[in-house]
């Protein structure tokens, strides 16, 4: 539904994002302290709005351990980003397009063994900055940064990075450790998206908090 509060919630993300961020974003990172915070729903649903606002969008799905960006889209590709940084396919057969007009989807591919150094390989950088030319906006569908190093190796490599809380559920230690983990190197973190929210007492505690460390997007998502 394209007038649903949550396509709403979503559309404010996305006018935040492009006219509040202080350059272009043309690869945008979405992570969550962790897991099951819904972060690939945002991912696909910004994805979703700022197709239908006239951009060339590419879904990639960067999370190399636990990958759910293809069952969100539907897609059955067993290649993927990781086919196209190993040279075993070519971007013509490694991207699907969706439903959505100007949508295209980048499943993760055969999971590698060491998804971090993975990440963190020329050949990787060089595939996403290739990418990003053909594309107005790449959103990369991150891991849980919390107690892994993957988020921190694409945040140098992203133009800003999103962080997705659960209302209700995220814990405020694993809040914090999930803005450290993006401060130790230096992230271009742009802000808090709020999702799983029905009321806003319940996520009072948490927005005051990051409007107390740094200066942030919060968007109160309801699904």
């Amino acid at each position: 539904d394209s007038c649903s509060p949550f396509i709403e919630s979503l559309r404010v993300l996305r006018n935040l994002i492009n006219f509040n961020s202080s350059k272009p974003i043309r690869i945008l990172a979405v992570t969550s302290p962790s897991n099951d915070e819904g972060k690939s729903t945002i991912s696909v649903g910004l994805a979703v709005t700022m197709a239908m606002a006239g951009k060339k969008v590419l879904v990639v799905d960067c999370d190399l351990r636990r990958p759910i960006l293809r069952r969100q889209l539907g897609e059955s590709s067993s290649t993927g980003f990781t086919s196209l940084v190993n040279r075993s396919s070519d971007i013509k057969n490694a991207i699907q397009p969706t439903s959505i007009e100007r949508l295209f989807c980048l499943p993760s591919g055969p999971l590698p063994k060491s998804p971090s150094e993975f990440l963190d390989s020329p050949e990787c950088r060089e595939m996403l900055k290739k990418l990003a030319k053909d594309y107005d906006l790449l959103i990369l569908d991150c891991p849980p940064c919390v107690g892994l190093s993957d988020v921190q190796v694409i945040s140098t490599i992203a133009d800003g990075v999103l962080l997705v809380v659960a209302a209700n559920k995220t814990e405020l230690p694993d809040f914090y450790s999930a803005l450290k983990t993006l401060g130790q190197v230096n992230a271009p973190f742009i802000g808090t998206v709020i999702n799983k929210s029905n009321r806003i007492g319940e996520i009072t505690a948490i927005t005051n908090i990051t409007e107390a460390v740094m200066h942030q997007i919060n968007v109160k998502i309801n699904n």
